[in-house]
This record gives C-alpha cells, sequence and structure tokens, in this order.
C-alpha cells in the first residue's frame, strides 16, 4: 500500500473485504462467486459492499469515491443491483471495463520461462 513501492495491482481473494485499510481506487471482481470451505457460493450483498467498499476510502490520494467493476457482464449487472445503481444514467456500460495486461518485460520472462521448458 505504499505509494513508492512501484507496485499497482493488488490481487486479493474476499478477505480483503475483512476491515484492511488499504488506500485503493479501483476494485475489480473477478467472480462473485466462493468457495467457502464446503462448497462453491455467490457472495451475499453484505460481502459485495464490504469488498466494493475497499476502492475509494475516505481521507485516501484517490478521495472519497472508488471505482469498482467486474470481468463479467452478468457479475457486473449483480453488483449494480447490489449498490444501488439501479438505471445507466447512474451507471454507464461505455465506463465500466476491467483488462490486466503484462507489461513487456513480463512478456518477455514468461517466453523464456517457456522455451527452457521445452
Amino acid at each position: 500500500n505504499d505509494p513508492s513501492s512501484g507496485r499497482h495491482i493488488l490481487v486479493a481473494s474476499d478477505a480483503i473485504g475483512m476491515g484492511l485499510n488499504l488506500d485503493i481506487r479501483r476494485v475489480v471482481f473477478r467472480t462473485l462467486r466462493k468457495f467457502d470451505g464446503e462448497s462453491t457460493r455467490q457472495l451475499t450483498a453484505a460481502e459485495i459492499r464490504q469488498i466494493a467498499g475497499r476502492a475509494g476510502r475516505f481521507g485516501g490520494r484517490y478521495g472519497d469515491r472508488g471505482l469498482v467493476t467486474c470481468l463479467s457482464h452478468e457479475d457486473l449487472e449483480v453488483v449494480r443491483k447490489t449498490l444501488g445503481f439501479h438505471n445507466s444514467a447512474e451507471a454507464s456500460h461505455d465506463k465500466l471495463c476491467a483488462a490486466v495486461f503484462p507489461t513487456a518485460a513480463q512478456l518477455e520472462s514468461f517466453s523464456h520461462a517457456l522455451e527452457a521448458d521445452i
């Protein structure tokens, strides 16, 4: 969470919603399902709100508004309803998207690792 760390992405489980005080601008849900030790289930509305609430914490460097999205449109609709956005005027499809791409150095490193494995 140190701005000078050079790291810009945190990959986390749903445990991120357990009250961690992180200065995060954006939360991207890969899925709204989790394994709870016995079975895979849908996150509850309370869990979605708690995890989404990590984005844009009061007093953080990103202000008091965070960005929340999902990798699937189906999950995005669930998050919108859970967070109280019921119409497209409040949350535009055009502005909500997410992608994480590797850097050129990461691709090169991965390529060398694959070559060594052949």
